[in-house]
């Protein structure tokens, strides 16, 4: 009943909410490897809170899994290792459904970039959701839940602080923050979140046929509480 409610939701394509831990991870995951980029896979399951006094359904990222084996360039991510890769989809595909928490997407890291998809990374998620193509128990997802977040390393002429701090506020649909590393060194992070629909369709000129407007929606990223 869990894993159907939560389909059902998901078809709403929810407003995200992030987990303490979910946020700090996507943070150090980008900080790390600073100069490439970085991503992985999101779990996530749906809960209730309370916006502007009123109950609102939302989708909490309640854990995120950096890929250790991926390959990383400047401007792309791929598997690099792909048993590694396939041991470590087996184990969420297989958990989904454990207390409520699904498998519902991914995320990957943009260095000195726009908080947006591009039609290279919706290429990448065509592929991702047919990695266990033909292989029982492995459907293909229809919508995939991308996070993407941007993050832009500052030097400052004025000093904020002696000690290291975040600060984090909503920007529109988008999560902005920065984390000060020293006293004169901060990183800048956009966080933003989007739902990927019809990832079913085939064949795969037919997915990109239908334009970027009908296949992507961005919904808004709320800090944790």
């Amino acid at each position: 009943m869990l894993i159907i409610f939560l389909i059902n939701a998901i078809a709403m394509l929810p407003e995200i909410i992030l987990e303490p831990g979910a946020l700090q991870c996507l943070c150090a995951s980008a900080m790390e490897t600073y100069h490439r980029e970085s991503g992985g896979f999101l779990m996530g399951k749906m809960v209730t809170r309370t916006v502007r006094k009123r109950p609102k359904k939302m989708l909490l990222i309640t854990a995120v899994y950096p890929q250790q084996t991926a390959r990383r360039g400047y401007a792309s991510i791929s598997d690099g290792n792909m048993k590694a890769g396939w041991r470590a989809r087996v184990l969420l595909y297989t958990l989904s459904g454990l207390k409520g928490v699904e498998l519902v997407g991914g995320y990957h890291t943009h260095p000195h970039d726009a908080c947006e998809l591009s039609k290279s990374d919706l290429n990448y998620l065509y592929e991702e959701v047919r990695y266990h193509k033909g292989r029982e128990g492995f459907a293909v997802m229809d919508k995939w839940l991308e996070i993407v977040v941007s993050i832009e390393k500052r030097r400052y002429i004025t000093k904020y602080s002696e000690e290291p701090f975040h600060s984090w506020h909503l920007h529109k649909r988008k999560l902005e923050g920065i984390v000060a590393a020293d006293s004169g060194t901060g990183y800048h992070f956009t966080v933003g979140a989007f739902w990927v629909s019809k990832l079913d369709k085939e064949p795969k000129s037919e997915f990109f046929g239908l334009g970027k407007k009908k296949l992507i929606k961005e919904v808004k990223v709320h800090a944790p509480v």
